[in-house]
């Protein structure tokens, strides 16, 4: 089984001002998060923008849509937008998207886009990933691009020519392209080998970290980032929930967000991990994250009537106790279950920072 590193990040919408919002994007890379993140709704700032900004004001931090509704934005203009962000970042960003929220449809409406069916959708999250991955510009040219990092920097590092991306269908199955034959088996590299395509090297295998261990590649800073999506554009988290779109994110994303109800038990992650481990092609590759909503013994009454009355004692959604139970509660929750992407709400960025601190990286 690959290692699975922790990794840490903040999800943040709003700010008083501009000087405000730079400033919460520095905290959270003083504080050692692995990556800064923006929500896509009307009621929050624009995603992309703010995520410039952070860019602007932060070095090393890692930022990340999460997520965009792809109902929002045609996919042609999505990948124009989010190549350039990639430049501008210098390549620390990472490409979160959804299918939309139950409420979603309102912000499309305003917006004057179609929200349609969840086949049309899960077509148009089809048609986003295939356009950022073969957008002009998307591999290069410019040198600061995944991959062309020193150590030290804290940015992701390319997985090289070998990254092992699976071509989807084309048919709103999210299926991984066919050899055309009418056979049903996965595309092949061409070479008579009969292994499966992939977007570089024909091997299929993933890139590994070169010293002979066979770890996924990272990102050289010693983080233990995951190496980022390199050739054909960012790396792509793709939240889902269900049974159709986890096995969708298992086959197409290099991050899956879980997006389970916080009633959600830490038993009740069993179903959901094991239906992405069924439906990948390499599990191995995968990085799993589960969102938690409350860190701590106290729940603002806002939130409470968000989170519900029937919260399980072992919620995903909370996290208490001291940081070295917290922390060690997460390790178990890896050990069982491999999920080792953590996102929080800022607002409990300081007291989530001594379990960062402990268990970054390891």
């Amino acid at each position: 089984m690959a290692d699975r590193l922790f990794r840490f990040g903040i999800v943040a919408g709003t700010a008083r001002d501009a000087d405000q919002w730079s400033k919460l994007a520095r905290r959270a890379e003083e504080m050692g998060y692995a990556t800064f993140l923006t929500p896509d709704t009307l009621g929050t700032l624009p995603p992309l923008l703010a995520l410039s900004a952070a860019a602007a004001a932060t070095s090393t931090l890692g930022l990340g849509s999460f997520v965009l509704s792809v109902a929002n934005r045609r996919p042609e203009q999505l990948a124009w937008e989010v190549n350039g962000l990639g430049m501008l970042s210098g390549g620390r960003f990472e490409l979160g998207l959804g299918v939309g929220r139950p409420d979603a449809g309102k912000d499309a409406a305003r917006l004057g886009m179609p929200f349609g069916t969840v086949d049309q959708r899960i077509r148009r999250l089809e048609e986003v990933i295939r356009q950022v991955r073969r957008w002009p510009g998307a591999d290069g040219p410019h040198g600061d691009r995944p991959g062309a990092d020193a150590p030290g920097t804290g940015r992701p590092g390319a997985v090289g020519s070998g990254t092992h991306r699976p071509r989807v269908d084309g048919s709103g199955t999210g299926r991984p392209a066919t050899d055309g034959a009418g056979t049903g088996r996965p595309a092949t590299d061409g070479a008579g080998t009969g292994r499966p395509a992939t977007d570089g090297a024909g091997t299929g295998r993933p890139a590994t970290d070169g010293a002979g261990t066979g770890r996924p590649a990272t990102d050289g800073a010693g983080t233990g980032r995951p190496g980022a999506g390199g050739a054909g554009g960012p790396r792509v988290l793709i939240a889902a929930g269900g049974a159709r779109m986890l096995g969708f994110a298992a086959r197409n994303a290099d991050t899956v967000a879980l997006g389970l109800p916080p009633s959600t038990s830490e038993d009740g992650l069993a179903d959901p991990v094991r239906l992405v481990r069924q439906a990948s092609d390499d599990f191995d590759r995968l990085e799993l994250s589960v969102g938690v909503h409350v860190v701590g013994d106290e729940v603002p009454p806002w939130l409470a009537g968000r989170l519900g009355p029937d919260l399980p004692a072992d919620s995903i959604a909370v996290l208490d106790g001291s940081p070295r139970q917290m922390a060690d509660r997460l390790l178990r929750r890896r050990d069982a279950h491999q999920i080792s992407y953590i996102t929080v709400n800022a607002m409990y960025a300081d007291r989530l920072a001594p379990v960062v601190e402990l268990l970054s990286g390891a």
